[in-house]
């Protein structure tokens, strides 16, 4: 068949594939052709064949790109086609072009990001780039390589085994950490890098976590090109509509990073571990120092101006919250007042208080988790009493208005965003002396009943339960005797320190 009617006969299985589940189990029969096709292709780039003149090499690249496609469209169904597609030989080929391509396609730089290099460097002014900042067809090797680590990623999406064996590749973790560590890749490479990486930390495998960082060395490269993205994104902030075009590639690259560095850090093995990469000072020419901190800091506050990437920044916080609640009380402290002195803490409390649902929910899982520490844990009382003095909540006031968003957030039909309020909720009222009636106060009683009935909506049966356990352990019927014995305690205490006094 002419290499022309083989991408067209791959291009119109990728669109059949693409529409539908049953339109893509109707392409099964065509995986053996399509997968010996792919094969023939890559061992002539592999062999070196494809060399022999820079069109003929395009040539095959693209076409080996086309064939791999459908794949990935397919795969991206879920587990029937996944198992389809694996059983077909179909991921060892896919591999082969990814090892074949990531190397030559990591060294090269694109034009658009190296144009906003320069002016973060200050070696021109923006608008003198605006030519350069206009995307164009991305080379052969870079849409070839890009190809396959999407359609790997698709393979591999939430396959346990899979992944395992994936990341035991050595090969494969070095051209991963090539692409990570390059100045100025293609954003459509790092996207697709990134993504991979996403998809393998997702399980919850220490083994898998611990080739990804320990042995692989990727996080200071999901660091450093997180930091490099941000700051570029930042750059072209504008409503200059050459500039917005700009941006969009950058922005979907910054996502699925910051994704694979939450993944890692919610792995209590590696928590600290990425704390204290995000602290490390990295290089930024000119002879710039910054920390990954500081990028997520500014991301917080919106430096870069897409709510996706904001929730994702609070994502980060979250999961290195879940990951020192599950390392223990001492990881726990040592987050606390890292975040603090780094002054993400009261950011996180804005975005509580916010009108983004998406940021306040990231919001609250952070600050709850934080709050509420390692509870199996009798030592770390203490650090719950600490987070809450930190956020102005005693048993007799709110200063911060904190503890009235988290009840705010009762009201809500998202099952994430009423787990925060009730983890927050629960440890106010269990910790704090008075705390029953200034949840009261703020309108609590109402809000644990609206979650515990879903009024708003809500459909999550172990919530609504855990909603009405509160309302019935703190506000029931046998806890009146118990208020009026808290009121006696606190006037005993009013006395004694007037006396005191």
């Amino acid at each position: 068949m002419h290499p022309g009617s083989t991408r067209a006969a791959a291009c119109a299985l990728e669109l059949m594939a693409s529409a539908s589940m049953t339109a893509a189990l109707a392409v099964r029969p065509a995986v053996p052709v399509l997968a010996s096709q792919l094969t023939a292709a890559v061992a002539e780039l592999g062999s070196g064949a494809a060399a022999t003149a820079a069109v003929d090499r395009d040539a095959a690249l693209l076409e080996a790109a086309q064939l791999a496609a459908p794949f990935g469209a397919m795969a991206g169904w879920g587990y029937e086609l996944q198992d389809c597609l694996t059983e077909a030989g179909v991921g060892s080929v896919l591999l082969q072009l990814l090892l074949t391509t990531i190397e030559c396609a990591a060294d090269r730089a694109s034009p658009a990001v190296d144009a906003v290099a320069q002016v973060a460097a200050g070696d021109v002014a923006l608008q003198a780039q605006l030519a350069l900042l206009q995307p164009g067809p991305d080379p052969p090797e870079v849409h070839c390589c890009s190809t396959a680590l999407w359609a790997v990623g698709m393979l591999i999406r939430d396959r346990g085994d899979a992944i395992a064996s994936l990341v035991a590749q050595p090969a494969l973790l070095a051209g991963l950490r090539r692409v990570l560590l390059a100045p100025t890749p293609y954003p459509e490479l790092l996207r697709g890098v990134a993504w991979l990486v996403a998809f393998c930390s997702s399980v919850d495998w220490p083994a898998v976590i611990k080739h990804l960082v320990d042995d692989g060395g990727l996080l200071p490269g999901l660091l450093l090109s997180s930091m490099r993205v941000a700051r570029y994104a930042a750059i072209l902030n504008g409503d200059d509509p050459i500039l917005e075009e700009a941006a969009k590639p950058l922005h979907r690259t910054l996502l699925p990073l910051l994704l694979a560095a939450a993944n890692i850090a919610a792995d209590p093995g590696h928590t600290l571990r990425v704390l204290a990469e995000l602290q490390a000072p990295r290089p930024l020419p000119p002879g710039l120092t910054a920390t990954a901190m500081q990028m997520l800091l500014a991301c917080l506050q919106g430096n870069v101006p897409h709510r996706r990437i904001h929730a994702s920044a609070a994502g980060l916080m979250a999961a290195l919250a879940g990951g020192a609640r599950r390392a223990g009380p001492v990881e726990v402290d040592v987050l606390r007042k890292a975040l603090a002195e780094a002054g993400v803490t009261p950011v996180l409390v804005e975005l509580l208080r916010g009108r983004s649902m998406d940021l306040r929910r990231e919001a609250a899982a952070a600050l709850a988790v934080m709050t509420e520490g390692a509870v199996e844990c009798d030592d770390s009382r203490l650090g719950r009493l600490a987070m809450l003095r930190t956020l102005g909540v005693s048993g007799k006031e709110d200063q911060q208005r904190v503890l009235a968003a988290f009840i705010d957030l009762l009201r809500s039909s998202i099952p994430d965003a009423v787990h925060a309020a009730l983890r927050f909720v629960a440890v106010v009222l269990r910790e704090l002396k008075g705390a029953r009636r200034l949840v009261e106060e703020l309108d609590g009683i109402d809000a644990l009943e609206a979650a515990q009935e879903g009024r708003s909506g809500l459909d999550a049966p172990s919530l609504q339960a855990w909603a009405q356990e509160l309302v019935d352990e703190y506000y029931g019927i046998d806890c009146e005797d118990q208020e009026e014995e808290d009121d006696d305690d606190e006037l005993r205490e009013t006395i004694k320190y007037g006396q005191d006094g």
